[in-house]
């Protein structure tokens, strides 16, 4: 198993931009033994967005033993985060989310249904909306949103007006979470059957009931395999403690290990 632990000014020199219309920041760690599996880490809110803090990659440490190749990247749209998706009404971030993603399986040989991806609350619902939109194998999201659009609108001003607002490119709020709930929902409800969607979720987050009961039921509708864990805490919060146990032992079912 990897036993490296990367510190803080490591995961800084190791990771990558993606050149192109939208520039796309990236850290790349192979496994220490030959794989077939890529895992595709998203990153959620770290709650200083509002003080122009940038984007930080998520779970790198919790998953630095597991023996697959890691791809993780940041959702960091001109320094502010834009659910992997564009600005001004234009899906740009999630093009070249996806292009990453499919030029690291060409150069690494792996086939769709082996790639698995993962993230918890802004994380999550990006790991769903790819793992669905795009075909691949399996998705594990914890505490996702589902209906962000309706998230972002009641989160606060400055997500209505720094966030919400410009990702669909348009000043009317109201048709801004309309347009942005829609295309997490299409994405599901015209999504890939062949993928496995398993969702960690805390009992008494108050996002089981207004993302995730939603959800499951747009999976169910599609026929999309899926399947809920659910775990005793109500603070969304503490999906920094619950949710990489959750992801670990998934993963270990997907490798093997």
């Amino acid at each position: 198993m990897t036993t490296v632990s990367l510190s803080g000014q490591q995961v800084m020199e190791l990771t990558r931009t993606q050149e192109g219309p939208v520039p796309l920041k990236y850290l790349y760690l192979e496994p220490a033994v030959e794989s077939d599996e890529l895992l595709v880490m998203f990153s959620g809110f770290h709650g200083r967005e509002t003080e122009g803090i940038p984007g930080m990659f998520n779970y790198v440490r919790a998953v630095e033993s597991v023996e697959m190749h890691r791809l993780f990247i940041l959702d960091d749209y001109q320094g502010l985060p834009c659910y992997y998706i564009g600005r001004g009404g234009r899906r740009d971030y999630e093009v070249a989310v996806a292009t990453l993603i499919f030029d690291r399986m060409a150069a690494l040989g792996i086939e769709a249904r082996k790639v698995t991806l993962a993230g918890s609350s802004k994380g999550g619902s990006a790991a769903v909306y790819f793992a669905v939109r795009y075909g691949f194998g399996r998705a594990l999201p914890g505490g996702a949103q589902y209906r962000v659009g309706s998230y972002l609108h009641g989160l606060s001003s400055w997500s209505r007006n720094e966030l919400l607002s410009p990702i669909c490119g348009t000043t009317d709020v109201e048709r801004a979470r309309d347009e942005l709930d829609t295309v997490f929902a299409d994405a599901v409800r015209g999504g890939s059957r062949e993928t496995c969607v398993t969702i960690h979720i805390g009992s008494g987050d108050p996002t089981r009931e207004k993302h995730i009961a939603p959800l499951v039921e747009d999976l169910a509708e599609r026929g999309i395999d899926h399947r809920v864990e659910v775990d005793d805490y109500a603070n969304h919060g503490e999906l920094a403690t619950y949710y990489p146990p959750f992801l670990l032992r998934e993963l270990g079912r997907v490798s093997g290990a």
